[in-house]
């Protein structure tokens, strides 16, 4: 559950991705005409928000650090350990979307940077 969504409005728990959880709030809320800001405030976010999608087929890993991924290219697409990821997967934020080029290091500098997060940080303390 720590990799869900949840909806705060019913408490509903969507383990997607970010679209997915606002096309629940649009249709089950009556969120339709909602900006991205209102929808991403009516949802609690999931403790990591890496998400990586394999080019080649399209799997998604969620929550999960880029040596599962790289792991999968090798097992199950042949690939070279040595290749660059960004060549074979796509690396975003599931608060906003941005993709997010190089690895690890890369992607901890935008949580501290990301606009949603930090809108998610200060809703929580108060």
């Amino acid at each position: 559950m720590e990799q869900c969504f949840q909806c705060i409005p019913c408490g509903r728990v969507v383990c997607a991705d970010t679209d997915t959880a606002q096309r629940h709030l649009r249709e089950g809320h009556g969120l339709a005409n909602a900006d991205q800001t209102t929808l991403l405030a009516s949802l609690r976010l999931p403790v990591d928000l890496r998400q990586v999608k394999c080019i080649q087929c399209g799997r998604l890993f969620m929550g999960q650090g880029l040596s599962v991924a790289l792991e999968h290219l090798n097992k199950i697409h042949g690939g070279n350990s040595e290749q660059l990821p960004n060549d074979s997967l796509l690396v975003s934020c599931r608060a906003c979307g941005t993709r997010i080029v190089g690895g690890e290091e890369e992607f901890a500098t935008h949580t501290t940077e990301c606009l949603v997060l930090k809108k998610e940080m200060m809703t929580e303390s108060n």
